[in-house]
C-alpha cells in the first residue's frame, strides 16, 4: 500500500493545494495528515475542510489542540497566542467539534502516525536527535512511525535494541531488521533556508521505500493572504523570500518552479483500511494539566537569537562577496552558477524553532549559503553519515570516568574581614566586589573559624551596610537553567519590620523580578521569589532566629529538581526549613535587577558575615559551616555525597550514565538496573585489606551490586556490597578459589526502603566478626560463610565500580544510591556509627529512612501493598452524581433538571475534599501518571460542570477504612453514550483499546513501586446504547469480560456489574440486556451483579437518580452499590 503522509500545513492554502496536485500524482492508496493543519496562516478553515474531503485520517496537532480550547495556549510567546486566537475565530463551529473528536494517534499494522511524539503524544515534545529517538523507539514496537512538528524532515534507524543512527532526508530503501523514526517535514512551513519548498512523504509498505517530496508553491500569492488579514506575523520561510530577493534577486518565476508531475491527472485516494486502530484526544476537565506546560518558557530569547541571526546574515551576505570567485572556481557542476554569472551572493538566516513549542537547549548555526542556477532546482541530498550515538556495552566494561578532582564552586565571596571593605565590598575571588551605597560597622566575628573548604580563619563580621552590584550582570539571576546557593552567617535581634539579607530584589515598590532572602518580625525566614506578575515564597514556619546568636542561612535553587519545574530550598543551621517549586515557565529570560547585600531600611541590630554565592545547589556538607566532627576522616579514601557524587554522574558517558535526581534535595543516583554504572580506575589507594562501607541506598527491585572492586569474571573480590533479590544486604571478600571467601548476609529487607546500610572488613577479627552489616545502624541475624583458606584479594589491575560488577553475571543495581563513603580500615563500633549518622543527616529533609530495622520495618516512602480498582462504561461510569444542591445551583441547571432531595454526596455525607482522601489516586488519562484523588478536578465525570463523581469517591471512603495501610488507586473510563457491538467491542472497540492503554502502564508504575499490588475488582455500569443490539448483549459482553481478563493478566479479575433497566424498566429491548447481565453472572463466579431495590413498585427507580428529569445515578446510588461490591469482596 502507498501512503502519502504529510504535516504542518499551517493554513497555506497555497502550499496545501500544490502539494496535495503532487500528491494526486503519485497514485497513492491513502492519506494521512499529522495534525497542524492551523495556526500562523491565512487560510486555516480552508485548509482543514480542503484536507478533510480527501482523508478520514487526520492527526490532531499542538496548533489544533490550542485552537480548540484543549490545551492552555496562554503560556505561548505573544505571536502563537495572537495566532491561536485569530485561528480559533477564523475556524467554525463545525471545525472546533471535528477538532475535539480528532484522534491523538493512527496505528495500522505496523505502522505508527503521530503528530510530535510516541512517548506521550499529547505532550507534543520533539522527537530532534538521536537520544529523544532511542527514548521514543521504545514507546512502540511498530516498524515505522511517522511524526511532523518540527518541520524538519529526517530519518532516525534503530538496530539492535539501542544503536540509533541518523539517516539523510532523501529517498531511502528501509532495512526490515531496523525499526525507524520518520519525520515528514512541513508542507505549509517549510524552516530550511536552503530551500522553501514544502515537503511531504510518500511510504510504501511493500517494498519499504521512503520518498521524500518537494512541491514549490507561490510565496508572493501566500502573502497577499496573509497582509489581507489581521495576521501580524511574518514566517521564516517568507522572511528567507524577502532576504532572497532584496539581496540575490535570484528568485525564479513560479511557473518555472513547479514539477512537471503536477500536471498528472486526477486519481482518487481511499481512507485507512476498517483495520485501522485510533486513539481518541478526549479533552481534559482542566486544560492546564494537558502536557504543555513547557510551551514557549524560552520565547523571549528565541526572538533575539532570530533579531542576531538576521544581523548576521547581512554581515555573511558582504563577507561572501569578496570570496564568490573562488567557490565558483571550485565547483565543476554545470548545474550551479560560476562567479562571473552573479554579482551578489546571499546567507540565510537560521530557521528558528515553532516559538509555540519547546526550545532545545543547543541553538542551530546559522547554514551556508547555496549558489545555484536561477532555474534549477535546490536539491538537499547531503551525504549519508548515520552514526551510532550508542555502542553496544563490553562484556568487560572499561573505566568510564577518572575520580573528578574537587572543584570550587564559588562564584563570589564576600568575607567581610575589614581589609575587604572600603568603597567596594571585596569580593575574595576577585571577580565581584560590590560597589557601597551605605557604610557598615565592623564587629566581632559572627562565622566560626576554620570554616572549609580551607580551614579559612575568620576575624570581623559587618553590620548594617549596602552594597550593590553596579548593573545587573545575570550571574546571579535565578534562572530555568542553572542553579545556585546563596549562603551566609547572620545574627539578628527582634524586630518589628522585615528585613533584607541579599538578593537581587530589595522589596521596593517599582523593584520587581528577583529573588531574595529576608527575615521578619515573627521569627520567619523566606527565599522570596518575584517574577513580576506571580510571587513564590519559600516561607518558613516561626523560627528561633531573633536571638541575638550566630545562625547559618542557605538559599539553594535548584533548577533541575524535576521535570519542567525548578525548587527553592531554604536551610537554616544545615536544616532544611522550606522549599517551593517554581515551573521553568514562568522565570524571565534576563535578570531585572542588580545583586545587593543589605538593604538601607534594615534595623541597627542585623549583622552579616561570610556571604558566599556558589554554582550548582549546594549540599549540607558543603556549605560554609565547620566541618562536621561526627564524620571519621582518618582512612577515608572515597567520598561521594552532595555535589562530588553528582560531579562524578556527569563525567560517565552514554548509555551507562546513571540519572542524577535533585528532586529529593540532596543529589542522589537513580541506576536502571540495565544499563547505568560508574566505573572508577584503578588506583593503590583503593587496593583494601581491611575496609568499610557506608551508603544511602534505595534499591527497588532485582539483585544488584552497591559497589564493589573484583577482577574481570569476579574470581578476585577485594570487596563487595550489594543488595539480593530478597532485599536483604550482602558483603563479600573472595580470594582465588571459592573457598576462600568471607560472605555475610544480613536477614533484614530493605527493598523499596531509603536506608543508611554499612558493610565492614576486618581481617584481625574472628568468626562472625571479621564481616558486619548493619542498616540505619542497627545490626541482625547474619548467614555468614567463613574463608577455608587466606582471603588475599586485593588486585592492582581492577576498576572500582558502582551499580555493577565485572563480568558476564553483571548484578546491575536498580534503584537510589545517595552517598558512598569508603575506609580504607575497619571503623570501630563508635566511629561507624557515627559515619552511619553523618550520612543519615545529610539527607534530613531530603528522603524518608527507615527506622528500626530490629522491629517489623515500614516502608520508609509508601505503604508496601497497593489496592486498584477499575472502573469502566458509559456515563453511569464515568460520572454522574451531583456534590450538593448548591453546585448543581452554580452550575445554571437546576430549574432544567431539579435535583432529587436527599441524593446527593452532600446528604450521604461524602466527603468532597482532597483531604478527606489521602491515601487515594487516579489515573490521568492519556498516560497518566497517579495523582491525588481530587474532587471537582480529575474525576473525569461525564457533565460539562466539574461538581460530579462516580463511584470512586464512595468506593475511596470505602477502601480507605478497609484497607488502612494501603494506597488506594482508581483506574477509570466511562464516556456518555458507547455501546458494545463498536466502541466497547473486544479487543478492538476505541474505548475498549484506550481503556487497556491505561491500564498497562498504570500497573507497570505500580509493580515498580510496590512490594504487592491487588486489583480488587471492576465495576462495569453500561448497556443503555445497546437497545439497537440487544439481542447481541450477552455474547458481546462475554467476550469483552474475556478479553479483559486476559489482557490485564488477571483470569480472575472480579467484575461487579450493575443490572440495567432501572431507569428503562418499560422498554422491552432493556429486559434483554437484563437477562443477559444475570445468565451471564449466573455462569461465572467471578461477576457478580448489583441491583438497587425498587422496592414494591417500579416506579420507585426515582429514587436512585440524582434528577427527576434525568436517567442517571445520584450520590445515594453509588454509595449503596459501592456497600455492596464491599460486601461481596469481604466474601
Amino acid at each position: 500500500m502507498r501512503y502519502a503522509i504529510f504535516s504542518d500545513v499551517h493554513a497555506n492554502l497555497r502550499a496545501w493545494e500544490e502539494a496535495l496536485s503532487d500528491i494526486r500524482a503519485q497514485r497513492v492508496d491513502v492519506l494521512v495528515c499529522l495534525g497542524d493543519a492551523v495556526g500562523y496562516g491565512p487560510k486555516p478553515e480552508e485548509v482543514l475542510s480542503g484536507i478533510r474531503a480527501v482523508t478520514k485520517n487526520f492527526i490532531i496537532g499542538n496548533h489544533e489542540a490550542a485552537a480548540a480550547g484543549m490545551i492552555d495556549y496562554s503560556v505561548f510567546n505573544d505571536n502563537a497566542k495572537h495566532s491561536t486566537e485569530w485561528t480559533k475565530q477564523a475556524l467554525t463551529a463545525e471545525s472546533h467539534e471535528f477538532l475535539k473528536t480528532a484522534p491523538i494517534a493512527i496505528d495500522t499494522q505496523d505502522i505508527l502516525f503521530v503528530h510530535a511524539e510516541i512517548l506521550e503524544p499529547g505532550r507534543f515534545d520533539y522527537i530532534d536527535d538521536q537520544k529523544k529517538a532511542l527514548e521514543n523507539f521504545t514507546g512502540s514496537k511498530h516498524f515505522v512511525t511517522f511524526v511532523g512538528h518540527t518541520h524538519h524532515p529526517k530519518i532516525f534507524q534503530l538496530k539492535g535494541k539501542r544503536s540509533v543512527s541518523e539517516m539523510p532526508d532523501q529517498n531511502q530503501q528501509l532495512d526490515p531488521s531496523c525499526r525507524y523514526i520518520i519525520n515528514v517535514g512541513s508542507v505549509g512551513e517549510p524552516r530550511n533556508a536552503e530551500d522553501l519548498r514544502g515537503v511531504y512523504v510518500i511510504y510504501d509498505s511493500e517494498t519499504l521505500k521512503v520518498d521524500f517530496r518537494r512541491v514549490a508553491f507561490d510565496i508572493e500569492a501566500y502573502r497577499a493572504e496573509l497582509e489581507s488579514t489581521t495576521l501580524n506575523i511574518k514566517p521564516f520561510f517568507l522572511q528567507c523570500h524577502d532576504h532572497q530577493t532584496a539581496e540575490a534577486q535570484l528568485a525564479p518565476p513560479f511557473s518555472e518552479a513547479l514539477s512537471p508531475a503536477m500536471e498528472a491527472p486526477l486519481i482518487s485516494v481511499s481512507t485507512l483500511s476498517q483495520d485501522a486502530e485510533t486513539v481518541s484526544l478526549e479533552v481534559p476537565s482542566d486544560t492546564r494539566k494537558f502536557r504543555n506546560s513547557v510551551v514557549g518558557k524560552r520565547s523571549s530569547v528565541a526572538r533575539k537569537a532570530v533579531g542576531l541571526s538576521l544581523i548576521s546574515v547581512i554581515v555573511l551576505g558582504l563577507l561572501t562577496w569578496g570570496v564568490m570567485h573562488y567557490i565558483g572556481s571550485q565547483v565543476p557542476d554545470d548545474s550551479l552558477v560560476h562567479s562571473d554569472d552573479i554579482s551578489t551572493a546571499k546567507a540565510e538566516p537560521t530557521p528558528p524553532r515553532d516559538l509555540s513549542d519547546p526550545i532545545p537547549d543547543t541553538p542551530q548555526a546559522i547554514p551556508a549559503p547555496p549558489i545555484t542556477k536561477t532555474d534549477a532546482p535546490i536539491v538537499h541530498d547531503p551525504k549519508p553519515n548515520p552514526t551510532a550515538i550508542i555502542p553496544p556495552p563490553e562484556p568487560d566494561p572499561k573505566p568510564i570516568v577518572d575520580i573528578p578532582p574537587e572543584t570550587d564552586p564559588t562564584v563570589a565571596w564576600w568575607r567581610m574581614e575589614p581589609d575587604s571593605i572600603g568603597e567596594k565590598l571585596i569580593d575574595s575571588k576577585n571577580k565581584s566586589s560590590l560597589p557601597m551605597l551605605a557604610p557598615g560597622k565592623t564587629i566581632g566575628a559572627i562565622a566560626p573559624s576554620a570554616l572549609p573548604p580551607h580551614d579559612i580563619t575568620n576575624t570581623a563580621a559587618m553590620s548594617l551596610g549596602v552594597w550593590v552590584e553596579p548593573s545587573p550582570t545575570g550571574k546571579f539571576a535565578l534562572r530555568a537553567d542553572r542553579s545556585f546557593t546563596c549562603e551566609g552567617w547572620f545574627l539578628v535581634a527582634k524586630t518589628r519590620k522585615a528585613l533584607f539579607l541579599a538578593g537581587t530584589r530589595s522589596g521596593n515598590a517599582n523593584d520587581k523580578q528577583g529573588w531574595h532572602i529576608d527575615i521578619r518580625p515573627n521569627g520567619q525566614m523566606c527565599f522570596f521569589y518575584d517574577n513580576g506578575p506571580q510571587i513564590i515564597q519559600a516561607l518558613s514556619e516561626k523560627l528561633p532566629i531573633t536571638d541575638l546568636k550566630p545562625h547559618h542561612f542557605a538559599a539553594v535553587w535548584n533548577h533541575d529538581a524535576s521535570a519542567g519545574a525548578g525548587e527553592m530550598q531554604l536551610y537554616l543551621d544545615g536544616v532544611k526549613v522550606k522549599t517551593a517549586k517554581v515551573p521553568h515557565i514562568k522565570i524571565p529570560p534576563t535578570q531585572a535587577n542588580p545583586f545587593r547585600i543589605g538593604a538601607p531600611k534594615n534595623p541597627s541590630k542585623v549583622a552579616l558575615d561570610e556571604v558566599r554565592f556558589s554554582r550548582g545547589a549546594l549540599g549540607v556538607s558543603e556549605f560554609l559551616r565547620p566541618d562536621d566532627q561526627s564524620l571519621p576522616k582518618n582512612g577515608l579514601v572515597l567520598n561521594l555525597v552532595g555535589e562530588s557524587l553528582s560531579k562524578i554522574a556527569k563525567s560517565v558517558k552514554a548509555p551507562h550514565q546513571p540519572k542524577l535526581d535533585r528532586s529529593k534535595g540532596m543529589p542522589m543516583l537513580q541506576f536502571d538496573g540495565k544499563d547505568d554504572f560508574i566505573s572508577i580506575p584503578e588506583s593503590d589507594v583503593l587496593d583494601l585489606t581491611a575496609w568499610t562501607i557506608v551508603s544511602l541506598i534505595h534499591p527497588t527491585g532485582g539483585e544488584g551490586v552497591v559497589l564493589g572492586k573484583a577482577d574481570s569474571k569476579s574470581t578476585l573480590i577485594n570487596y563487595r556490597l550489594m543488595v539480593y533479590k530478597d532485599g536483604k544486604v550482602g558483603a563479600l571478600v573472595r580470594g582465588p578459589t571459592h573457598h576462600q571467601q568471607i560472605h555475610c548476609k544480613m536477614n533484614l529487607n530493605v527493598m523499596n526502603r531509603f536506608s543508611v546500610v554499612a558493610a565492614r572488613f576486618d581481617p584481625a577479627a574472628k568468626g562472625i566478626n571479621k564481616i558486619t552489616i548493619s542498616v540505619k545502624g542497627a545490626s541482625g541475624a547474619y548467614d555468614l560463610n567463613l574463608a577455608k583458606g587466606p582471603v588475599g584479594a586485593t588486585m592492582h589491575n581492577a576498576p572500582l565500580m558502582i551499580g555493577r560488577q565485572p563480568g558476564k553475571n553483571a548484578r546491575h543495581f536498580k534503584g537510589d544510591i545517595g552517598g558512598i563513603l569508603l575506609y580504607n580500615r575497619a571503623l570501630s563500633d563508635e566511629e561507624l556509627a557515627s559515619a552511619t549518622k553523618w550520612l543519615a543527616d545529610q539527607s534530613s529533609g531530603s528522603v524518608k529512612l527507615t527506622e528500626d530495622h530490629k522491629a517489623a520495618p515500614v516502608a520508609a516512602v509508601e505503604p508496601a501493598e497497593a489496592i486498584v480498582f477499575l472502573i469502566a462504561g458509559e456515563a453511569n461510569a464515568g460520572g454522574v452524581a451531583a456534590f450538593s444542591e448548591e453546585t448543581v445551583a452554580k452550575a445554571k441547571i437546576k430549574e432544567r433538571y431539579p435535583v432529587n432531595p436527599g441524593t446527593t454526596a452532600k446528604n450521604m455525607k461524602i466527603p468532597i475534599t482532597t483531604a478527606a482522601y489521602p491515601r487515594s489516586y487516579i489515573w490521568k488519562p492519556q498516560k497518566g501518571p497517579f495523582e491525588q484523588l481530587t474532587p471537582s478536578k480529575n474525576l473525569q465525570a461525564c457533565y460539562a460542570d466539574r461538581y460530579r463523581h462516580g463511584i470512586e469517591l464512595p468506593m475511596a471512603m470505602l477502601l480507605e477504612k478497609k484497607f488502612p495501610h494501603s494506597h488506594i488507586f482508581f483506574i477509570k473510563h466511562g464516556p456518555a453514550k458507547r455501546n458494545l457491538y463498536t466502541q466497547w467491542k473486544a479487543n478492538n472497540g476505541s474505548d475498549y483499546k484506550f481503556f487497556h492503554s491505561q491500564i498497562t502502564p498504570a500497573m507497570a508504575n505500580l509493580k515498580k513501586r510496590y512490594d504487592n499490588v491487588r486489583v480488587v475488582g471492576m465495576y462495569w455500569d453500561q448497556g443503555e446504547s445497546d437497545e439497537k443490539q440487544a439481542r447481541r448483549y450477552e455474547d458481546n459482553l462475554q467476550k469483552l469480560f474475556a478479553a479483559l481478563r486476559e489482557d490485564t493478566g488477571l483470569p480472575d479479575l472480579p467484575i461487579y456489574v450493575r443490572e440495567q433497566g432501572i431507569f428503562q424498566h418499560d422498554k422491552p429491548e432493556f429486559k434483554r440486556i437484563v437477562d443477559a447481565q444475570i445468565k451471564i453472572a449466573n455462569k461465572d463466579a467471578n461477576t457478580h451483579l448489583l441491583k438497587l431495590d425498587l422496592g414494591s413498585n417500579e416506579k420507585n427507580y426515582k429514587a436512585w437518580a440524582w434528577s427527576i428529569g434525568k436517567n442517571h445515578l445520584s450520590s445515594k446510588a453509588y454509595l449503596e452499590l459501592s456497600k455492596m461490591i464491599i460486601q461481596i469482596e469481604a466474601r
